[in-house]
């Protein structure tokens, strides 16, 4: 005899979430892994996992790990949930299946802002950072340490400028 209760149905429909969520933990996982193993120099997966779990492994490819390919890919799984959430608020806010960034116009108006807050404020920092960094060369690192000041500096005043024309 078939369970077609409210807890049996409650109980399959969370056991399936639960598999489907477990499965994508997985698959993240598989993909940081294959991830982290694919560069120019390559490291293998046993030294991934015993750098990633253990903290333990040869100088060079701790760095290239947790300084290089770990940063790069947790950004973009952090930038690939943004960009589902923000979908997923647009659709819901409009009530509307399709509704997206390029529909309502939302890409255009933020090019546009980026392009002139680049032309208006970034190329000006850029360049004193450049000068800077040509001025004072006693640390090796300091012009990218002043051009990387620079670029967070015109990328912070990006949202300002944009909530300047709201």
């Amino acid at each position: 005899m078939k369970d077609t209760s409210f807890h049996g149905e409650n109980f399959r429909r969370r056991s399936r979430y639960i598999a489907v969520f477990s499965g994508l933990v997985i698959a993240f996982a598989v993909t940081v892994v294959l991830n982290i193993n694919t560069g120019n120099v390559h490291i293998s997966v046993p030294k991934i996992l015993r750098i990633l779990f253990l903290r333990d492994g040869a100088a060079t490819e701790y760095s290239i790990i947790w300084r290089i390919r770990l940063p790069r890919i947790l950004m973009a799984a952090m930038l690939g949930g943004a960009l589902s959430l923000s979908g997923f608020l647009l659709q819901t806010f409009f009530a509307n299946p399709i509704a997206g960034p390029f529909v309502l116009g939302i890409s255009s108006g933020a090019k546009m802002v980026v392009a002139m807050t680049m032309i208006i404020l970034g190329m000006p920092v850029a360049n004193g950072a450049v000068l800077f960094a040509k001025r004072y060369q006693q640390n090796e690192f300091l012009a990218a340490k002043t051009v990387f000041l620079s670029t967070l500096l015109s990328i912070i005043t990006i949202p300002v400028v944009a909530l300047c024309f709201i």
